[in-house]
């Protein structure tokens, strides 16, 4: 693995880190329970439970995507010396998309395990659920993610051009 590739990756996760953070606050700001701060780190955390696998997918997609994708962004922006911004926003958008996808997928394909000996099980059935799992979380998580992750990856993408020599 060359230098630019393990600074890209230590970087990146680094990065993810910090936009997990900001993913729970946004999410701990969003929750719609008015009450104490304990009330509200309760329902978060009952959320995330009745989620479970499909935040751990999510989570370990994002951690693996953001890996291999700043191994990638470290060497086009250390070695290759291609315009940072653009890599880095890109990178941060699809580790976005990559985790949604991933998380979003695990929810289905157990909504689908539980129904798929139903006698009322059919393939309308399998739209709607691609729609409610798929498409929605996509849209929420872009609608609320997309700013936040291309401000990440830009503030990424400079701390690895600040790197190279001048």
């Amino acid at each position: 693995m060359t230098n630019a590739a393990k600074i890209g990756a230590r970087y990146s996760c680094s990065t993810l880190a910090i936009g997990l953070i900001l993913a729970f606050l946004i999410f701990f700001w969003l929750d719609g329970d008015r009450g104490s701060l304990s009330t509200k780190l309760l329902s978060i955390f009952e959320f995330i439970k009745e989620f479970a696998p499909s935040f751990l997918s999510a989570c370990l997609s994002l951690g693996l995507s953001a890996y291999w994708l700043g191994r990638w962004a470290g060497v086009k922006i250390l070695v290759d010396k291609t315009p940072h911004v653009r890599v880095g926003i890109f990178v941060a958008l699809l580790t976005l998309l990559i985790g949604t996808l991933a998380g979003s997928m695990t929810t289905l394909f157990i909504e689908l395990a539980d129904k798929r000996f139903s006698p009322s099980w059919q393939w309308s059935y399998l739209s709607e659920n691609i729609f409610d799992y798929i498409v929605k979380p996509l849209y929420w998580v872009f609608l609320l993610g997309s700013i936040p992750a291309m401000i990440l990856g830009w503030i990424y993408a400079r701390s690895l051009d600040k790197l190279l020599p001048k």
